[in-house]
């Protein structure tokens, strides 16, 4: 039996999806790609649950794209407060990018069920994101989230209205 913490609940999990036992690196995370996405798996920061993340690209350096990209950043995670438990954010690279990274946390080392159930979440929502970030020169690649008249997601959302239940 696995004591009920950080390493312990990440053994369970490897060993639920037929993985074998996890490779911790020296700041003691681990890692799983699923279907070409990066998935970081950490202790939170109080000690209190598993926080899992993974970056979804690095913001245009052309400051008319990169504002664009943040506003419709902005704009999703409005459209997607009701529906999913992502927490998405900016940090700088260790170059001074701004890369955006998605993240949920679970609370508590003993639910593999939900542990498992935010993971799938997590790797739902990329799919939304990574369009956002695939700027080329000439702005942004074709985002699939759109209608034939809509040249960015806020045309999608303008005049929406998202109700949080």
């Amino acid at each position: 039996m696995f004591a009920i913490n950080y390493s312990g609940c990440l053994e369970k999990l490897w060993r639920k999806l037929g993985l074998g036992a996890p490779i911790f690196s020296e700041q003691n995370t681990a890692s799983m790609n699923v279907d070409g996405v990066q998935l970081v798996f950490s202790d939170a920061l109080d000690g209190g649950g598993i926080d899992v993340t993974t970056v979804i690209g690095v913001l245009s350096e052309t400051v008319g794209t990169r504002n664009r990209q943040i506003e419709e950043i902005l704009h999703l995670n409005l459209a997607c407060l009701s529906q999913f438990r992502c927490l998405a954010n900016l940090r700088k690279t260790s170059e001074g990018a701004e890369e955006l990274v998605l993240s949920v946390s679970c609370r508590g080392y003993t639910d593999l069920d939900k542990l498992t159930a935010l993971v799938e979440e997590l790797l739902s929502v990329v799919s939304l994101y990574q369009p956002l970030v695939s700027a080329d020169a000439d702005g942004y690649a074709s985002n699939p989230l759109l209608g034939a008249g809509q040249t960015t997601l806020s045309d999608e959302l303008d005049g929406a209205m998202v109700f949080h239940l």
